[in-house]
């Protein structure tokens, strides 16, 4: 068996330190994930952005839509989110995105060339205009 001098020794153990912070490092981003992932968050997202996109695509000019969010508001409260910010419609994009905690959130695209204004109302909802 070969002996470590004391720089063998400090190489040793500063790989083995290093080796340990990634393992945490990766481990912390799992738990993020799947704490989102479990938390309906994710799937919440994805769900109503597609069904707004999709109603967006089906509205005729001159259509009022009003959405009631109350699982979105539920999910943006238990996660302390603002809900003004759950809902963003981007006309230039041509995209809406949902987003009930902190992050990047989901964005689906509508292919409609019509402007679209709308407001997010603290307590009743979404409210949606095709123009």
């Amino acid at each position: 068996m070969r002996k470590l001098n004391k720089k063998g020794a400090e190489d040793f153990f500063s790989s083995k330190v290093v080796f340990i912070v990634l393992v945490l490092i990766f481990v912390g981003i799992v738990s993020v994930f799947l704490f989102r992932v479990s938390g309906g968050v994710t799937l919440a997202e994805q769900t109503y952005a597609k069904k707004i996109a999709l109603l967006i695509d089906q509205a005729k000019p001159g259509t009022d839509i009003e959405l009631k969010l109350d699982e979105v508001f539920k999910l943006a409260d238990r996660n302390e989110f603002a809900r003004e910010s759950t809902v963003v419609i981007d006309n230039e994009k041509r995209t809406v995105t949902v987003r009930l905690a902190e992050g990047k959130g989901y964005s689906y695209g509508f292919f409609t060339d019509r402007e679209v204004l709308w407001g997010v109302d603290k307590i009743s909802g979404l409210k949606i205009r095709i123009k």
